[in-house]
This record gives C-alpha cells, sequence and structure tokens, in this order.
C-alpha cells in the first residue's frame, strides 16, 4: 500500500513538475514575441519626426517638401481636427500622374493642385482648410511609401498673414523657418518628408 502511495506521489509530482515547466516555457515564449514585436515596430518607426513646411498665400495653403520628393506618381491629402459637416467623411484630395515626377510644393486651395498631375479624388465642395487644425499628405511611387508628414494647421490660421512674405515656412514644432534653416535641421532635428532616415528605419 504503502509502495502505491509513493508511486501515485511520484506520479503527481513529476505531472506537477511537467505542468509547471510548460507553462514557464509559454510564459518565456510570450515575453520573446513581445519583445521582438517591440523591436520590430521600433526598427520601422523613424528616428526623427517627418515635416513638411507651411505656408499662407491668399486663401491657398502651399505645401513645401523642404528637399524634393522623387518618383512620385500619387499624392494624397487629408484634413481632420474639424467639425464633422452633416457626417461627411474628412476631406481627402488625391492626384495622380502618368509616370514618377520629381514633387517639392503642393497648393491647397479648393482643389488639390501639382502640375503634371491629375485629380483623382477632389476635395468636396466648399472645402476651406482652415475648417481643420490637422492635414497628412502623403507621396506615393511605383515601390509603395515615399514619405509623408502630419502638420498642424493652427498655427498656419493664427500667423500665417504674418509670414506670407518673409520667406518662412511653418514645421510642425519647430516654428518658422526659412528653406536655409530647414535644410539645416533636416535630419538633426526632423526628417523632410521624403527624406530617408538616416538611422534605417521608414522616411
Amino acid at each position: 500500500m504503502r509502495t502505491s502511495l509513493r508511486h501515485v506521489a511520484a506520479g503527481v509530482t513529476r505531472a506537477v513538475s511537467t505542468g509547471l515547466r510548460v507553462v514557464v516555457a509559454l510564459v518565456v515564449l510570450g515575453v520573446v514575441l513581445f519583445l521582438a514585436r517591440c523591436d520590430r515596430t521600433n526598427q520601422l518607426a523613424p528616428s526623427l519626426p517627418q515635416v513638411v513646411g507651411l505656408r499662407v498665400d491668399g486663401e491657398q495653403l502651399q505645401i513645401v517638401t523642404g528637399t524634393p520628393c522623387e518618383g512620385v506618381d500619387r499624392i494624397f491629402v487629408l484634413f481632420s481636427g474639424g467639425v464633422d459637416k452633416d457626417g461627411k467623411k474628412l476631406p481627402r484630395g488625391q492626384l495622380v500622374a502618368s509616370s514618377g515626377r520629381t514633387v517639392e510644393q503642393v497648393t491647397v486651395g479648393s482643389e488639390v493642385v501639382v502640375p503634371g498631375f491629375t485629380v483623382t479624388e477632389a476635395l468636396p465642395t466648399g472645402f476651406d482648410w482652415r475648417d481643420y487644425s490637422e492635414m497628412d499628405v502623403g507621396f506615393v511611387g511605383l515601390d509603395g511609401d515615399i514619405g509623408g508628414a502630419t502638420s498642424d494647421l493652427v498655427p498656419l490660421k493664427k500667423q500665417g498673414a504674418q509670414h506670407a512674405d518673409d520667406g518662412t515656412a511653418y514645421v510642425r514644432d519647430e516654428g518658422w523657418l526659412t528653406p536655409r534653416e530647414i535644410l539645416a535641421g533636416n535630419t538633426k532635428s526632423f526628417l523632410t518628408a521624403c527624406t530617408p532616415d538616416p538611422a534605417g528605419g521608414s522616411g
């Protein structure tokens, strides 16, 4: 009887030990996968913020890339942070070109305009960029995303007219910069929209 009890106890001990090893192994695997995913996310994220320069020209918003975006055949501009008018989707404009082109400026008025590009998705009737507080712009080429940036429009609405003739453009989190200052800050404080990330992330 005692022998049987010892066998049973030994069996239970082995089962518990095996179960604990399985649980520990699963926990370790979960931690490894989590860390790998975090590392992958960090590798994909740009090491510096991606930016464009913005300035006001009369009723129009001018988007300047800071450095040329090359090989672009599609551009989109999306506005957000405004009043939801009649439940409509956020205003978005899209342009395409028949082949890759170099882009340095995008003009937004009642439409999005870039020489050599055709509108495939128009901004809504009555659109006014000043009704919104944030804007995303993206540049796409044959092999996928080339670059892009998210910009704050509030400083443009408040100070744009004051800087209309001084040659500066507003860069998010940096303020009003001249073209020379934008070039000097590129890869140091920020990345212009289509500048490859020197750290090897996206860009």
